[in-house]
C-alpha cells in the first residue's frame, strides 16, 4: 500500500492493525522516494537517519522543527559531533536550512530547521515514481497480463 493523500479509512485501519501498540508513540511520514533514491540524492545512511529524525518533529508546515543536536544524537546512537556534521552536510546539499533563534538570558539559543529543501528535492523523484506506478498499473490492467485479475465476464 502506498501512503497518499487519498488513503482510505480502511487502509488507515490496516496500518493500525499491522502495527498495533507500536504506533502508540505516533508515526513519521517519510516519502518512499527518499529511501529508494538516497544514493542518487547523495545521502549517506547517517544523513538519512538525521533527516528522518527532523521529519519526526515537523508537525505543521508553518512551524519549523527545532530538536537539539543532543537529542538527535541520543536517539540515533551517533555522537553529537557527528549529528552536527551531518546537519551541516544536509544544509550544503540543500535538504535543510538552519535558522538560529536566539535565546534570552536564561535560555540557550535554538536552531530551527526549514525542511522545504527536502520537499523540493523529492518532488521530481516523486513525479517520476508516480508516472512509473501509473504505467505499471496500465500494463497490469491489459488483457492477458500475468498480474491482472480476470473479471467474471472474462472467465
Amino acid at each position: 500500500m502506498l501512503g497518499t493523500a487519498t488513503t482510505t479509512a480502511n487502509e488507515t485501519h490496516a496500518i493500525q492493525d499491522r502495527w498495533g501498540d507500536g504506533l502508540g508513540g505516533g508515526f513519521v511520514v517519510i516519502p518512499s522516494v527518499l529511501l529508494q533514491h538516497q544514493g542518487e540524492l547523495g545521502l549517506d545512511c547517517e544523513e538519512v537517519v538525521v533527516l528522518a529524525n527532523l521529519l519526526a518533529h515537523w508537525w505543521t508546515d508553518a512551524r519549523r522543527p527545532y530538536p537539539r543536536t543532543e537529542s538527535l544524537a541520543k536517539r540515533t546512537g551517533i555522537s553529537q559531533r557527528t549529528v552536527q556534521r551531518r546537519l551541516k552536510q544536509l544544509e550544503v546539499k540543500g535538504f535543510v536550512k538552519r535558522h538560529v533563534m536566539p535565546g534570552n538570558d536564561d535560555e540557550r539559543s535554538l536552531t530551527a530547521y526549514d525542511l522545504h529543501g527536502t520537499v523540493e528535492r523529492l518532488k521530481p523523484l516523486g513525479m517520476l515514481a508516480k508516472e512509473a506506478r501509473e504505467t505499471n498499473q496500465r500494463r497490469i490492467e491489459q488483457p492477458g497480463s500475468p498480474g491482472r485479475v480476470m473479471t467474471a465476464e472474462e472467465s
